[in-house]
């Protein structure tokens, strides 16, 4: 799967997750006035169909992706299966954001941070499950302007490929923060972008400042590469 293809199915995700945004904001204007207490139910009754039904578009858009891109065997109804997200779970999770979050922007905030992971889970889900059944790892796409974090998982696989997520105390949930836009391509389909390689560089640049490389330095080598950016 060429870096071209990998940009086309990232952009039309992404495109779904705007969409998914720009819905759910038509929603909370419609009841921005009222008591939050009645906002919270609107919210509660539209927000998780709204989520739901873009869940399966992201599907569809990388179940696709992958079957014209590749020569692996897709299944659309195992990638939509592969959610960890439940309907009821999707719908528990937003009524507590609608009810608990201290202002309604910053439940709109939560909420569409659940929509974009809703958008990417199924289809990473599913890539590690397929890579698994063709004896290959699952390696991450981040665009260009990807945050540190993903620059940085980026970077260790490109240096160590499936070991490079073990460079990284953490599981492999945690690997996508919240908002996060990577997704997964199976390493034996997967063709690194160039950029990759400027991405190492910038850890590189930063190693004498944080005063070694291991396993317990990947949160000082964020910190200097934010400084970086900031500069």
């Amino acid at each position: 799967m060429t870096p071209d293809q990998m940009s086309q199915v990232h952009t039309a995700l992404d495109h779904v997750a705007v969409l998914s945004q720009q819905q759910l904001a038509v929603v909370h204007d419609q009841v921005s006035t009222v008591p939050r207490d009645r906002w919270a139910d609107e919210m509660s009754y539209q927000a998780p169909g709204i989520l739901l039904g873009y869940r399966s578009v992201g599907v569809d858009i990388m179940a696709g992706g992958l079957d014209a891109a590749t020569t692996l065997g897709v299944s659309v109804a195992a990638m939509e299966a592969s959610t960890l997200l439940t309907d009821r779970r999707v719908e528990s999770l937003v009524r507590w954001v609608a009810e608990n979050a201290p202002t309604p922007m910053a439940a709109m905030m939560k909420i569409g941070g659940i929509g974009q992971k809703l958008v990417l889970e199924g289809p990473r889900s599913y890539t590690y499950t397929l890579s698994e059944e063709h004896g290959t790892t699952a390696r991450r796409y981040a665009q260009p302007g990807a945050c540190e974090w993903c620059r940085y998982i980026a970077v260790q696989e490109h240096r160590y490929e499936h070991y490079g997520s073990e460079w990284v105390q953490t599981n492999d949930a945690d690997r996508f923060h919240e908002h996060c836009r990577c997704v997964l391509i199976p390493a034996s389909e997967y063709i690194e972008p160039d950029y990759i390689t400027d991405w190492d560089r910038q850890v590189e640049a930063v190693r004498d400042e944080v005063g070694g490389y291991g396993k317990n330095t990947w949160r000082d080598h964020l910190s200097a590469m934010r400084r970086k950016t900031n500069e």
